[in-house]
C-alpha cells in the first residue's frame, strides 16, 4: 500500500514521528511540507502531521490541507500532531483542520511533544501507543 507521510516541524518532533512511521510502513513516501507540497493523488492513504505552537498548526501543513482538501477527502486520511500540551489537542484540530477533513479522517492522534532545550530519547517523549495505533489503522486498509 502506497502511503504518503507528510509533516511540518520546527523543533523536529513531527519529523522524528513521521520518520518512525515511515520506517514501519513498507511503501511509505516521506515529505517535509516546508520543502515539498506533494500531490496526494495516487496514494492509497495519506498521513499528515504537524507541530502545534500556541494552538496553531505550522503553515506548511495548513497550506497542504487547504490546497488538497478535495483529494484528501477521497483518500484514507490520518492526522497527527506533536505538541507539549496534549490537553489542547482537540481544540487545535478543530481550529486548524478543515471540518470536512476532520470528519473524514480515519483517526487523529497526539504523538507527544519534544521538550525544548533538552536532549531526550524518542521513547521518553513520544506517545508510542498512539504510534502503534496509527500503524494498526493503516494496516487495516491493506488489501
Amino acid at each position: 500500500m502506497k502511503t504518503l507521510v507528510a509533516y511540518s516541524t520546527k523543533s523536529g518532533a513531527s519529523r522524528l514521528c513521521a520518520e518512525h512511521l515511515a520506517e514501519r510502513l513498507p511503501a511509505a513516501t516521506l515529505a517535509d511540507l516546508s520543502c515539498d507540497q506533494p500531490d496526494p493523488t495516487g496514494f492509497d492513504a495519506v498521513v499528515v502531521g504537524s507541530g502545534v505552537r500556541m494552538g496553531k498548526f505550522y503553515k506548511p501543513a495548513l497550506r497542504f490541507l487547504s490546497a488538497n482538501e478535495q483529494a484528501l477527502s477521497s483518500t484514507p486520511l490520518i492526522l497527527f500532531t506533536c505538541n507539549a500540551y496534549p490537553d489542547t489537542f482537540d481544540k487545535a484540530l478543530r481550529d486548524n483542520v478543515p471540518q470536512s477533513l476532520l470528519g473524514h479522517a480515519r483517526c487523529a492522534l497526539s504523538l507527544g511533544g519534544l521538550p525544548p532545550f533538552r536532549k531526550v530519547p524518542f521513547s521518553e517523549w513520544a506517545n508510542t501507543k498512539a504510534i502503534d495505533h496509527l500503524c494498526a489503522e493503516l494496516r487495516e486498509l491493506e488489501p
